[in-house]
């Protein structure tokens, strides 16, 4: 099993962890075994679901179409689904994470709900 491998079976019980290097105090997004900074050993750890919208979009992909937004949560930058009146800059909550067809399927809603 590879890392991000690691990272779609937790994720299946509904938690997001990712590369977490205690030196730096920052996580490392996608996944790897050694920080981007400091190139030292990396441990996993839970993300913390609050954040805010960086960006948004519509999907015309098939079987995907929808609002989308990158959200950023620790650091760490991920795409998932929201509803259309949501604002950039808005705070935000990762409400469901699970994995759909072998990749990450995360649900935001706003935080002020």
């Amino acid at each position: 099993m590879n890392l991000f491998d690691s990272v779609l079976e937790i994720a299946k019980g509904g938690e997001l962890v990712s590369s977490y290097c205690e030196k730096c105090e920052k996580y490392v997004w996608p996944p790897k075994y050694y920080c981007n900074y400091c190139n030292s050993k990396v441990l996993f750890k839970i993300v913390k679901r609050e954040g805010r919208i960086l960006a948004k979009g519509y999907s015309n992909i098939p079987g995907k179409k929808g609002i989308f937004a990158v959200g950023e949560f620790n650091g760490i930058r991920i795409i998932g689904t929201i509803k259309d009146k949501m604002m950039v800059g808005e705070s935000i909550i990762m409400q469901e994470i699970r994995v759909t067809n072998g990749r990450l399927d995360i649900i935001f809603v706003s935080s002020s709900t």
